[in-house]
């Protein structure tokens, strides 16, 4: 696949789940599912992909003069670009007011249908399952990040970096292309405490190693570097100060160290080194924490390196804004800090401005001592 010609008008796909990731504040792991996706929707609590698709077209609108839209109708896409003040071709409509992964694989077949140069979707990795399952490797794909879990190597790594890989294109940019994994969990697992995830198949990406995020990997870490690390953030705990910590075997270890049960998956909150609410939601934490001191210990995701954003989005913004940078902890082995693509950790809280202020350098402990 080359560059689009000299003058050439670039036919952009667009293609929106509403309800990527509405769970992730819920702590419901996920968002698979009528069951989950029902629950989410009776609780008030709105998607992140509104907000995010937002961001993706902000940052885009600057680069459009040469870009056609194909879209589908609804909250699937034509909602956000009308909020956005953009034109474009409408391909389909959904077949209900709430849509469903039959909707996403029929807009896929509809982006085919209209000959699109590159497919950008919001979702997860159940939407990037659903789009693979119809696209292939027949056009290059664009993941903007939006559901709970992002295993795959299809996504960017936030919203505006999508929309700077898609400009490239648009302007037109000589970009590579490869192949890259589209990777799902059993969420019924995951919500077990259990990580199954399986290979599902490949899309191609427009490739530019600074805007999309890796693969992520797992099973890289030393288990006695991280006892040693557990041990020294344990003991440096102080009575009367609320810990939040995130989700993964990295901070599990710090669970097992003090001989309490850790929920894997989730967000637990301990004080005066005893679990005081387990498995805690977005608005469960912000009641719990509201007025008091509290400190966040968390992990980056192996490969990819993201530290807030992915897995754990019940520490949200209002959360993290009050917090110095001496009130979070990370911890993860040296192995893991070696494994990240492009050598860095980086923050997608779903606010730019927060991500900002998160930058910079942090102190990670990777042992007793290091």
């Amino acid at each position: 696949m080359n560059a689009l010609g000299e003058g050439a008008m670039a036919k952009i796909g667009f293609i929106v789940n509403p309800y990527a990731g509405i769970g992730g504040r819920l702590a419901l792991k996920g968002s698979d599912g009528d069951e989950v996706r029902e629950r989410a929707i009776m609780s008030g609590v709105e998607g992140p992909a509104p907000v995010r698709a937002a961001t993706f077209l902000n940052v885009l609108s600057a680069h459009m003069e040469r870009a056609h839209i194909v879209t589908y109708g609804g909250d699937m896409g034509a909602t956000c670009l009308r909020a956005a003040g953009f034109q474009f071709e409408l391909a389909g409509e959904p077949a209900a007011i709430i849509s469903s992964a039959s909707d996403t694989a029929d807009a896929a077949s509809r982006m085919l249908d209209a000959a699109v140069d590159c497919l950008v979707f919001l979702g997860g990795d159940g939407t990037a399952r659903d789009i693979c399952a119809v696209v292939r490797d027949a056009i290059p794909v664009v993941g903007v990040p939006s559901g709970v879990k992002m295993h795959s190597a299809v996504f960017a790594r936030t919203p505006a970096d999508a929309a700077l890989l898609v400009s490239m294109l648009i302007g037109g940019k000589n970009i590579s292309y490869r192949p890259a994994e589209v990777m799902d969990i059993d969420e019924k697992s995951f919500r077990e405490g259990r990580v199954s995830a399986a290979l599902y198949g490949y899309m191609t990406v427009p490739y530019a190693a600074e805007y999309l995020q890796g693969p992520k990997a797992s099973g890289c870490e030393r288990g006695d570097a991280l006892r040693g690390a557990a041990e020294r953030i344990a003991g440096n705990m102080e009575d009367g100060i609320f810990y939040v910590v995130g989700p993964g075997t990295s901070t599990k270890y710090i669970f097992d160290l003090l001989g309490l049960g850790k929920t894997l998956l989730g967000v637990d909150v301990l004080l005066n080194k005893r679990v005081v609410s387990p498995d805690a939601s977005y608005d469960g934490l912000k009641k719990i924490l509201h007025g008091n001191r509290y400190n966040v210990i968390v992990t980056a995701i192996g490969g990819q390196g993201c530290l807030f954003g992915r897995g754990n989005q019940q520490i949200g913004p209002d959360i993290l804004r009050p917090l110095k940078r001496e009130d979070i902890t990370v911890i993860a082995s040296t192995e893991k800090l070696l494994s990240i693509t492009g050598g860095a950790m980086y923050n997608d809280t779903g606010d730019p401005e927060l991500d900002r202020q998160l930058s910079g350098y942090y102190r990670v402990i990777t042992g007793w001592n290091e």
